[in-house]
């Protein structure tokens, strides 16, 4: 059968295709990613310059995460040698998920004092790497299957609009609150919805085709 003699290069070609081809319209399709996952809005305190040394809360009017769906070619790894286990072929594959963006419109929740306008600003995360391990097994002549998935690492670079004002012990602090917020709700995104379409991806791309 075609898994007991599948190598290195067929996995890597499989994993191509299945993200580059069948991913896409299954997360266009899947209204909790598409056409971006919505992040629950977030509250960020940070020390702001304000009068009697007051606390600048900040929370999310909006917030989102996109791309999803970027060519494979920048997104798919490698995968490991198949191996035979319990008669099914199994391999282990490390796919690149750089290329997902966090989007935030922020408001501050206090005036500096009575006659200011509570500021708006938008911050934007951008993911710089991230790594996830998949085990993919097949048995006899069927389509591998997605056995497991372990999101390894996320780094994050930010960027602010003009409209946003801290000074670098301050940024620093409200820089951390983002990228840890957006860590853990990314992650959550990750590994439940679009764990749902990558598993529906590999099962609806066939192996054997070339």
């Amino acid at each position: 059968t075609f898994g007991n003699g599948a190598t290195v290069h067929d996995f890597n070609d499989y994993v191509d295709r299945a993200v580059g081809s069948t991913l896409p319209p299954l997360i266009r399709n899947a209204h909790s990613i598409y056409p971006e996952a919505r992040i629950p809005f977030p509250h960020i305190r940070a020390i702001g310059r304000v009068r009697l040394a007051k606390r600048h809360r900040s929370e999310a009017d909006r917030g989102g995460c996109e791309g999803y769906w970027t060519s494979s070619r920048e997104r798919s790894g490698s995968c490991s040698h198949p191996s035979q286990v319990m008669g099914a072929t199994v391999t282990t594959c490390t796919l690149d998920l750089s290329g997902l963006e966090a989007t935030y419109t922020l408001r501050t929740k206090q005036r500096e004092h009575i006659f200011a306008k509570r500021k708006t600003f938008s911050v934007d995360v951008r993911v710089a790497s991230a790594t996830a391990s998949i085990v993919l097994a097949s048995n006899g002549d069927q389509n591998p299957r997605l056995v497991s998935f372990h999101l390894n690492h996320i780094g994050f670079v930010m960027s602010y609009d003009r409209d946003f004002d801290l000074d670098a012990s301050r940024q620093k602090k409200f820089g951390e609150e983002v990228f840890d917020y957006t860590r853990s709700e990314l992650t959550k995104i990750i590994e439940g919805s679009y764990f749902t379409a990558l598993s529906q991806a590999f099962a609806n791309t066939c192996f054997a085709c070339r």
